[in-house]
């Protein structure tokens, strides 16, 4: 896998998964949770979610600690990191992936979450359960 976000330019990094797609053979791209806090289900990024899926590139979310804001609670006792931290934080990542319709917009993109879906499999039903489907 190849690091193809770059300091979040969306643009730059569409253009990177294109070169590395065709020049290097390119079989997967990899991404932190966040970057400054923030997420690439916002629209400004979805130019390098556009050509992931072009390529049949699947996205690794790759985990670390949260975002600033919302690290404080987590730091007190060490938590920001492996202990807990990582799985919140790209859980959360994930989630803002669904939530906000990127999978609609995008229906063929593939996204791997590691660590056992970083928690998620095992709330499926809390989650279908608890949050409808809506238009955002």
């Amino acid at each position: 896998m190849y690091e193809a976000l770059r300091g979040w330019d969306p643009r730059a990094a569409a253009a990177e998964i294109d070169r590395a797609a065709t020049e290097l053979k390119l079989n997967g791209v990899i991404i932190n949770s966040h970057t400054g806090g923030e997420y690439p289900d916002e629209e400004t990024y979805w130019p390098l979610l556009e050509a992931a899926e072009a390529h049949a590139a699947p996205i690794y979310i790759h985990p670390r600690s949260p975002a600033a804001p919302m690290a404080t609670a987590f730091k007190k006792y060490g938590l920001e990191t492996g202990i807990w931290g990582f799985q919140a934080e790209t859980g959360l990542h994930a989630l803002r992936l669904i939530c906000g319709g990127v999978f609609d917009r995008f229906p063929r993109l593939r996204i791997v979450l590691g660590h056992l879906g970083e928690g998620l499999p095992y709330r499926l039903y809390r989650l279908d359960y608890m949050h409808p489907v809506r238009a955002y």
